[in-house]
């Protein structure tokens, strides 16, 4: 599912960069700001909640989807009212009818939670697949380009983004197959309070931190770097957000079935930290040494000016895939309290870097997010290892070992790549970059062992 949807996203991500301008993506973002904030607050982590609680029961659902349901209802009626003051914040009027729009998206997406919840608990993959992969591409793919190409500008997403999630919250809705009763419950409320609470309180720092750039950019420079930069940062966080789902998704559910068994979480826990750090140093070592073509490729001639700032954004993967593993197992825990607090932090730290990067162009700003992100990663499991009582020594460990394994491994390429890069062609110097990974992946896959026990086995087991 991840690599279909990874696809078809970087599909219409070419087909749209080289039908619309950066400017239509600079007004979509800066639009999607308040609504974003405002989803992390409405939905007070109910599909969390569903997740992490032991026994649910159709109350307990019903209230969920009662009270999810206002929250959402409510806060699309203050979006609705505050557009003018958002679009005077961009400089920008045309953004009130677009911000107005999302709204319907944005209440849909609320009450999806739910049903998708439902079918995360019960580990049922496949149709979540169906779930999201179906309406991506008939919503994005399909009618979001074929508006784009007849001259609808922003509204070709608005519209694609609209239907996409009406899509979402039908198929989840059937495939969850989960009967409402007229009831209310107010120990269910008190739970939900609780627990999405914090969960809440989480998404909300989180998403300030890796939408920094929406909240100051729009404002400190123009809607059209603005564009740019989001772009670039889409793609660097194409990648790393579907790995991280795929560690969230499985993570959080099975750490929240052995939530009181501290020895074996403690064992889960080395083992999905050895998985998140190889995946994600793998990711974040090679995907950088591609950013000129995947520039090129994705979004077009335009843009390749700034292909270093995309170069040191998918850097970020490695911290990212750590970030997410974390933050699921302290979840499982019901530490949602000490992870708003870091994610506070976090975003902190990333606006402020942002505000200072941004008064010197658009290519310091990554290393706004690379400091946030490393921050974040170090504090959680920091948090974990107090938690499920794992060694923090053990688990550093093994994070050095595959960083300092997997750097000796790929660092000569980047060595070789920097003197070559202004004796020959572009052609010339991407067949380089593909001979010498070809050769290191046949080391990798022949003699995995490399690169650890762990890794050996993980391999095994993809095979």
């Amino acid at each position: 599912s991840v690599l279909l949807m990874s696809f078809f996203q970087i599909l219409s991500i070419i087909i749209l960069a080289r039908i619309l301008t950066p400017i239509v993506f600079g007004q979509l973002a800066a639009a999607s700001v308040l609504i974003g904030l405002a989803a992390a607050f409405a939905e007070i982590g109910v599909g969390s909640a569903i997740v992490q609680k032991k026994n649910i029961t159709p109350g307990f659902i019903t209230t969920a989807f009662i009270i999810t349901s206002m929250l959402f209802l409510i806060l699309a009626t203050l979006i609705y009212f505050f557009a003018p003051y958002i679009a005077s914040y961009n400089k920008d009027d045309s953004l009130i009818s677009v911000i107005r729009f999302l709204c319907i998206s944005f209440f849909l997406n609320g009450i999806s939670s739910i049903p998708k919840g439902l079918l995360l608990r019960e580990l049922q993959y496949k149709k979540l697949l169906y779930c999201s992969v179906i309406p991506f591409i008939t919503s994005i793919n399909i009618v979001s380009v074929s508006l784009a190409f007849y001259g609808f500008g922003i509204w070709s997403i608005v519209y694609g983004q609209t239907l996409n999630s009406l899509l979402v919250f039908l198929g989840s809705t059937f495939f969850a197959n989960s009967r409402l009763t007229i009831s209310l419950d107010f120990g269910h409320i008190k739970h939900l309070l609780y627990f999405g609470g914090g969960i809440t309180l989480s998404r909300l720092f989180n998403y300030l931190s890796v939408a920094g750039d929406r909240l100051v950019l729009g404002n400190t420079m123009n809607l059209e770097f603005l564009g740019i930069f989001e772009r670039l940062y889409k793609i660097s966080s194409l990648i790393s957000s579907q790995l991280g789902s795929i560690f969230d998704n499985i993570i959080f559910p099975l750490f929240s079935k052995e939530q009181d068994n501290h020895k074996l979480l403690a064992a889960m826990y080395y083992k999905a930290i050895e998985a998140a750090s190889i995946i994600g140093l793998l990711i974040g070592l090679i995907a950088p040494l591609f950013s000129y073509e995947l520039t090129f490729l994705i979004l077009g001639s335009q843009y390749l000016e700034y292909h270093y700032v995309l170069q040191i954004l998918l850097i970020l993967s490695f911290t990212r895939l750590l970030t997410r593993a974390g933050d699921a197992i302290l979840r499982s825990q019901a530490m949602v309290y000490e992870s708003a607090i870091v994610k506070l932090c976090s975003a902190i730290i990333a606006i402020g870097g942002i505000y200072i990067t941004s008064q010197y162009g658009l290519y310091l700003i990554p290393f706004a997010y690379l400091l946030s992100s490393l921050f974040t990663s170090i504090v959680l499991h920091v948090l974990i290892s107090r938690r499920i009582n794992s060694s923090l020594k053990k688990a550093l460990l093994i994070i050095v070992k595959n960083i300092l394994s997997i750097s000796l491994i790929l660092l000569p390429i980047w060595a070789v790549v920097y003197i070559f890069t202004n004796l020959v062609g572009s052609i010339e110097i991407l067949l380089l970059k593909v001979f010498l990974l070809c050769i290191v992946g046949y080391i990798i896959y022949y003699y995995p062992k490399i690169l650890g026990a762990s890794f050996d086995e993980l391999l095994n087991k993809i095979k």
